[in-house]
């Protein structure tokens, strides 16, 4: 049990001390990296949102064409969480744009 309790400790030292508010250089560039200034609100269409389903694990490859391609797994948000398990549908979706907005095309 100690154990356990030493490499908890451990853990959250290291991410403790890791974190740091300061900005750094890169040395490489020269490039002040500053990701709290890098981070912008998601839009709104950028989101999928259904409200009859629960939506999970989109995957999104852009092709030479410039189109959006995604494939994302849904489930009736009347079968619960756990629904998943056995009904569950991958859907494929299509946008001009990597954040969308995305059109469903079909059920795979």
């Amino acid at each position: 049990m100690k154990k356990i309790y030493g490499c908890l400790f451990l853990f959250c030292a290291i991410a403790l001390f890791s974190c740091n508010s300061n900005t750094k250089n890169i040395p490489e560039t020269g490039l002040e990296l500053n990701l709290g200034e890098m981070i912008q609100p998601v839009p709104m269409h950028a989101a999928l949102k259904d409200s009859a389903y629960n939506i999970w694990g989109a995957s999104m490859v852009q092709t030479d064409d410039g189109v959006c391609h995604l494939f994302y797994c849904q489930w009736p948000f009347e079968t619960g969480f756990q629904g998943w398990l056995k009904n569950s549908d991958i859907l494929y979706a299509t946008a001009d744009s990597p954040t969308g907005p995305y059109e469903t095309q079909k059920t795979i």
